[in-house]
């Protein structure tokens, strides 16, 4: 199979060689680029085709992790994609070029102010502790070609179109991947439509617990609960 039917009906064994073919340890660079701030390395160090050792799982390509990724810094990778190979962040972030959780810091003048924040007439940016206004700023890195981006996003609106993410699918333009771990102890769906870009992960959070019935008496991979989610 080519990469992009690989793509469309999560093919693991395209995407291993796929890992072989290009390096472990470039893979762990672009998702550092795109938004993924876990570190990927292991303890343990490996080699392939008589290359140098380094300390990436050959399998990191399909989840080989000793330390997990969160839904959030997958949400962020995608959106580089969704955001044609920039990846976004903020003068608000917690951390440099990651994630934005606040855009805006106010306070509200009316002494007597009890209700929502909605009604405050009076309000005013609170600087912050470096002096900036208190409101964000759009700080953006292109780290991806856009031209790559856009190719990655076409072969992933195969997946929702007629692949394993068909219940990712909105009525209007939708591209995502689905994952799932082999004994369905873990599934994601990450994706985006023109305005969203979204990642669910459903698992037990503190056990790898097999989710062999939980679908209806299937089970549950990343087409199903993630997917519609």
């Amino acid at each position: 199979a080519d990469l992009a039917t690989a793509t469309t009906y999560s093919d693991n064994s395209v995407y291993a060689q796929l890992c072989t073919a290009v390096g472990p340890g470039n893979v762990a660079a672009t998702a550092e680029k795109m938004g993924i701030e876990t570190d990927l390395s292991t303890a343990t160090e490996y080699s392939i085709a008589e290359r140098d050792f380094e300390p990436y799982n050959p399998a990191l390509i399909l989840g080989g992790l000793e330390v997990g990724v969160t839904p959030l810094e997958m949400a962020h990778a995608y959106n580089t994609l969704a955001a044609d190979g920039e990846r976004l962040s903020g003068t608000m972030a917690a951390s440099s070029g990651g994630p934005l959780a606040i855009v805006k810091v106010e306070t509200c003048g009316d002494e007597d102010f009890a209700g929502a924040i909605t009604e405050c007439s009076d309000r005013e940016l609170v600087e912050d502790n470096t002096g900036a206004s208190g409101e964000n700023e759009v700080v953006a890195k292109q780290v991806i070609d856009p031209a790559v981006a856009a190719t990655a996003k076409d072969v992933l609106s195969t997946v929702v179109e007629s692949g394993t993410g068909e219940n990712a699918a909105t009525g209007e333009p939708t591209w995502g991947k689905t994952g799932t771990t082999d004994d369905n102890g873990d599934a994601w769906f990450c994706g985006a439509t023109e305005e969203i870009t979204a990642c669910v992960w459903v698992g037990h959070a503190d056990t790898v617990t097999p989710m062999e019935t939980e679908f209806a008496g299937a089970p549950v991979d990343g087409g199903t609960f993630p997917a519609l989610i």
